[in-house]
């Protein structure tokens, strides 16, 4: 039988956002602490939260390409995210478009960016666990490149990358830094940015084209 693919609309962030994740979410007088946001879950969502940017172009004619980066002694991280990607590949589609995640290794920023390059990639999957020096280049080739990077892990979204989910009692809350989405050229929902923790936010003045 053939998989189901399910687009990935703006319109359907909302229910993911907004609902329970798990049943029983709702016993009165809890106190537990929210629970961990599945991976697969996540990156669903995260791809979610890039469709709303109105301002993002798919790059390229064909498939949607994510790029997935690595360092060395990385490998079974990789290999763990690379199998939830698979299987996000057979089930989503990306504005009418298949999504296909390619792995990376980082070996400093022109051979990322070259290769990123190569790819026609839309956006950037920070697997958990990447260096500091690591980080410091996807944060440069993305901005070089005008691209959103989405995060694993949300601590790593104040300085370096541009989107991460975190647990919100029953629900998931999307961190955001500006500086990020303004470098990419990205323009989110209102109703995105209302519900959103967002690092270094600051009012600009709306320009009229």
């Amino acid at each position: 039988m053939k998989p189901r693919a399910y687009i990935l609309l703006p319109a359907l962030l909302s229910a993911a956002l907004l609902l329970p994740r798990m049943a029983g979410a709702e016993d009165a007088g809890a106190t537990v602490p929210p629970a961990a946001i599945p991976p697969k879950k996540m990156v669903t969502v995260l791809l979610k939260v890039l469709a709303m940017d109105q301002a993002l172009q798919i790059r390229g004619e064909g498939d949607m390409v994510v790029i997935v980066p690595w360092e060395k002694g990385q490998e079974a991280t990789r290999d763990t995210l690379m199998e939830i990607a698979h299987g996000v590949e057979k089930e989503l589609t990306f504005r009418k478009r298949a999504i296909r995640f390619v792995p990376i290794q980082l070996k400093g920023a022109p051979a990322f960016k070259e290769a990123v390059e190569k790819e026609v990639a839309t956006t950037i999957l920070v697997p958990t666990g990447v260096s500091k020096a690591g980080l410091e280049v996807i944060a440069q080739v993305a901005k070089e490149l005008k691209i959103h990077t989405l995060a694993m892990d949300a601590s790593q979204v104040e300085d370096w990358l541009t989107v991460g989910l975190i647990p919100d009692e029953n629900k998931m809350k999307v961190v955001l830094n500006a500086n990020c989405v303004r470098a990419a050229g990205g323009y989110f929902e209102v109703a995105l940015l209302k519900v959103a923790k967002i690092y270094h936010f600051a009012k600009e003045p709306q320009h009229t084209p």
